[in-house]
């Protein structure tokens, strides 16, 4: 890719999409073979976790928006329901272009006329998937919820993804421009047997195709949205050298990044590779992941010294980006 792509910055932000979902991240029943292609040719993180530890809270967002326009980035936001890729998988070349149609061709060249315009700049295209409707004839004992839906949505989000890059290529922008494909959160499951709160909720893909991404690496690194937000400042600002990714890319750093401080209106979160620990207002819950079925396994009860210990580690860093050392290990 060329080293401008550094200061063009397309991100694909699905409003919801575990990791689950994506054959790459080890789905076993979905296939999404434009989401593996982009996998196999750029940088996975593999533990990339909401900040969102209230699911129906989504205000993390505009913060991470005000801060991108606050450093002077080019910034054009705009949205795309998933749905209207349903009349374009199902067109044929004779068919007229239906309503739909016409709006995601719409979207696709805007994108190519943001990027062919502006020297840098963040493009940020908000897919709306429409959980809510989709899932609304679920049936509880499927082994996936509304499992027919589901595959319905990941085969309009893998045919818009091949689609997006497509176009770039074709417009001889393909090398010109960086991809994030991230998401917001994941699909909180109504019955709690459905998933894990690691799996079903916080667990998201995080793929990025940048010049500083080696070709098909992984990443365990913990990071969230917090890390994407300082790559898009740093990465496009005018009054300093583009930093991209580079503490999440750096083998060396990235190991520094053992727990994190995650916080939403209500709630604070301090979370390991092993654990998770929550403190709310009149409660404290701990997981240990990937088996933390929600409130099932709820451990704080048989943990209350070490909970305690988290609890006072998380007061003294709610105001503080510090950092400090954590709580003794807890023994897994």
């Amino acid at each position: 890719m060329s080293p401008d792509a550094t200061k063009k910055i397309l991100v694909l932000f699905f409003d919801r999409l575990p990791t689950r979902w994506i054959s790459g991240y080890g789905s076993d029943w979905l296939e999404t073979p434009e989401f593996d292609k982009m996998m196999a040719e750029g940088l996975t993180f593999d533990d990339y976790f909401s900040a969102n530890i209230d699911p129906n809270d989504d205000s993390w967002i505009d913060p991470l928006l005000e801060k991108l326009e606050g450093n002077d980035i080019p910034l054009e936001q705009e949205f795309l329901p998933l749905s209207h890729l349903a009349a374009t998988l199902e067109a044929s070349e004779d068919d007229e272009p239906t309503e739909e149609e016409a709006l995601v061709a719409d979207t696709l060249e805007e994108i190519v006329g943001f990027f062919s315009e502006e020297e840098a700049g963040v493009y940020w295209l908000e897919i709306q998937t429409n959980l809510s409707e989709r899932l609304a004839q679920q049936l509880p004992d499927d082994r996936e919820p509304a499992s027919s839906a589901i595959a319905e949505l990941m085969k309009q989000a893998d045919f818009l993804v091949g689609m997006i890059r497509e176009t770039l290529k074709q417009r001889e922008l393909e090398d010109k421009v960086s991809i994030i494909l991230t998401s917001g959160e994941g699909c909180p499951l109504p019955h709690q047997k459905a998933g894990t709160l690691h799996s079903a909720a916080t667990h998201l893909p995080l793929i990025v195709l940048h010049p500083n991404a080696a070709i098909g690496e992984r990443r365990e690194a913990i990071c969230t949205e917090i890390d994407l937000a300082d790559f898009l400042v740093n990465g496009n600002s005018s009054e300093q050298e583009p930093l991209g990714l580079t503490p999440l890319f750096q083998s060396d750093l990235a190991q520094l990044h053992e727990y994190l401080i995650q916080k939403s209106a209500d709630a604070i979160a301090l979370r390991t590779p092993a654990w998770l620990f929550i403190e709310q207002a009149e409660r404290n819950l701990l997981f240990k992941k990937p088996e933390d079925r929600f409130e099932v396994n709820d451990l704080s009860n048989k943990q209350q010294e070490w909970c305690e210990s988290a609890r006072k580690f998380l007061q003294l860093v709610k105001n503080s980006l510090t950092p400090l050392p954590l709580p003794e290990p807890l023994k897994t």
